[in-house]
């Protein structure tokens, strides 16, 4: 594998997890409205289970994408052929 096709890579994976985490903070307004609901008695805005259920999603696809970088970064790199000569 050459250097530009692993940063490539890696800048993808890195995508995946800035969109993630982005997801999981705009799911932190239906966990708040939620709470709010249940303080006050009133029925629950969004099903808490599958909130949760999102989330881990969410979060597996960070994980997933840690995980893929680990791998990528440890690939042992072709050499340019300029290197070589």
């Amino acid at each position: 594998m050459k250097k530009e096709e692993q940063t490539r890579l890696i800048n993808e994976q890195w995508s995946i997890i800035r969109d993630r985490e982005a997801k999981l903070s705009s799911m932190d307004y239906k966990n708040t409205k939620n709470g709010e609901a249940e303080r006050v008695g009133q029925p629950l805005p969004y099903d808490p289970m599958e909130i949760y259920n999102i989330n881990q999603n969410y979060r597996k696809d960070i994980n997933d994408a840690y995980d893929e970088i680990a791998r990528l970064e440890a690939i042992e790199i072709e050499p340019d052929e300029e290197e070589i000569e």
